[in-house]
């Protein structure tokens, strides 16, 4: 096991202290965390899409900002790159 801590994982941690005790003195209702989940559930598909949208297709070039051959080749799946 790698014992070093990253810069992520202190920051992920010290957020994680620093909410802690407004969450201990505000706890919510079973029905808060009910509607929390379904929301955050409803969103979850758009989101994964957007996601995928933004890594996968960084470097894929857009009709406007690229010659139409190499965006018809990004969008139909034979684009190597250049």
């Amino acid at each position: 096991m790698n014992a070093a801590l990253s810069l992520a994982n202190v920051r992920i941690g010290a957020s994680f202290l620093w909410k802690l005790p407004f969450f201990l003195r505000h706890p919510i209702s079973v029905e808060q965390a009910r509607t929390a989940l379904r929301e955050h559930l409803e969103r979850r598909e758009v989101g994964f899409l957007a996601l995928a949208r933004r890594t996968i297709l960084r470097g894929i070039p857009e009709p406007r900002t690229s010659d139409s051959s190499r965006w018809q080749a990004a969008n139909t799946g034979t684009w190597s790159g250049w």
